[in-house]
This record gives structure tokens, C-alpha cells and sequence, in this order.
């Protein structure tokens, strides 16, 4: 059996964090201490889609497409993120998610005043399977199925359009796909297996149905 590594669920306190909200970032005081808030009040954001990386530039000066830091009494700092958000659904997907944890990311030291967060691939694209067509045949990530309700029924990872068309899946029944791109065999593991985990957390224990059946692995 191939390893798998083990995909840290929470951030600790002790770490710089920054969380991602549908409008804003907030910062723990860690990051706030080791950037220098004091001094630093700005920040510019630097965008990586391809590996899902959000770098922040942090600097003393208002310089062009700056935002500024604010403090926010008994709540830390945050800034503007609005526009940042909403033109980017990789990055909207991530802030639109209900647990805490996931929006939550520990910040690395790239350079001097630049940090880095990575963000989960969350299902940010959404086709009906009906409209399979409109998948590229070569994506590959990791995708999920859902019921009429809503509800999943299957999450797997390879060849997102390959997989819809299998016999074996011909009977299967949910009405949409959604799915993130991913090219690493690694990486769709791993974030196969965490999504799959977080959905027995949420599901006391139990699998999606057709991973129950078909069993946790994509065939």
C-alpha cells in the first residue's frame, strides 16, 4: 500500500496564521508581531493560481495596489479582500466554506516581509453531468458527485471526464460534478484522501455511498 501523508486538519495558536474570509483576511498576532504591524500598515497581495498560493507583501509605505491594516479591538488585524475574492473562484470557493479550520492557513516567510499561504483545492468548478462535454478530456484533479439534493455520493481523483464516461458508473445516480484541476498524482491522493476524510468527520465516520460501494480509492 502507497503512502499517504498525513494532511494537518487545524492550525495552532502558536503559529502565523491568516484566515480567509469572504471579504477580508484577518491576521493572528504572531504574523502581526514577526511583520512588524507596527511599522508595516500595507499589503499587497500576489496571486500563484496554478499551485493555489497567496503571497502578502507587507510594506511601511502606501505603495500602488496596496490595501491597508487595520486593528480591530479584541479581534486582531485584517484587511480588505473583497475584490480579491470575488475575481477569483479558486479563491471564492475556499472563502464561501462553513468550517473555520479550512479558511485558516499557516503563513511561511518567503522573503523578507513576503509571506506565503497555500489554499485547498475546494471543488471550485461545477458542471451538470449531463454537460460532461464541457470538461476539457484532459483535466485531471480531484472531483465529487452529487444527488438532486446536494448531497455526495462519490469522491474520487484521475481523469475528471474519463472517469464520467466508465460502464461501470453508467447507473450511478447524481446530477453534478464539481471538481478542482490538480496534475500531480500525489497531490490528487492526498487531497482525495483529505476531502474524504473530512466528510467522515462530518458523517460520523460513514463514506460517500459510491465510495462505500465501489471502494474509498477511485478505480
Amino acid at each position: 500500500m502507497a503512502w499517504v501523508k498525513f494532511k494537518r486538519l487545524r492550525v495552532s495558536t502558536k503559529e502565523p496564521s491568516i484566515v480567509l474570509n469572504s471579504d477580508r483576511f484577518s491576521y493572528n498576532t504572531i504574523i502581526a508581531k514577526l511583520t512588524e504591524f507596527n511599522k508595516n500598515k500595507f499589503v499587497v497581495y500576489r496571486l500563484d493560481e496554478e499551485q493555489r498560493k497567496i503571497g502578502f507583501e507587507f510594506s511601511a509605505k502606501n505603495v500602488s495596489d496596496a490595501y491597508p491594516i487595520q486593528r480591530v479591538q479584541n479581534k486582531g488585524f485584517r484587511s480588505s479582500a473583497g475584490e480579491l475574492v470575488q475575481r477569483n473562484l479558486w479563491i471564492k470557493k475556499v472563502a464561501q466554506l462553513k468550517n473555520l479550520e479550512q479558511r485558516k492557513f499557516i503563513a511561511i516567510e518567503e522573503n523578507k516581509n513576503v509571506w506565503v499561504i497555500q489554499l485547498i483545492p475546494a471543488f471550485e468548478y461545477k458542471v451538470k453531468k449531463s454537460e460532461k462535454l464541457s470538461i476539457a478530456a484532459e483535466a485531471r484533479g480531484i472531483y465529487r458527485y452529487l444527488d438532486k439534493d446536494g448531497n455526495i455520493v462519490y469522491i474520487g481523483k484521475g481523469i475528471i471526464r474519463g472517469r464520467l464516461s466508465e460502464p461501470t458508473r453508467k447507473d450511478w445516480n447524481f446530477e453534478t460534478v464539481e471538481y478542482s484541476i490538480i496534475q500531480s498524482d500525489a497531490d490528487q491522493l492526498e487531497w482525495e484522501s483529505y476531502w474524504i476524510d473530512k466528510y467522515k468527520e462530518s458523517n460520523n465516520g460513514r463514506l460517500p455511498y459510491y465510495n462505500k460501494v465501489a471502494g474509498v480509492q477511485s478505480p
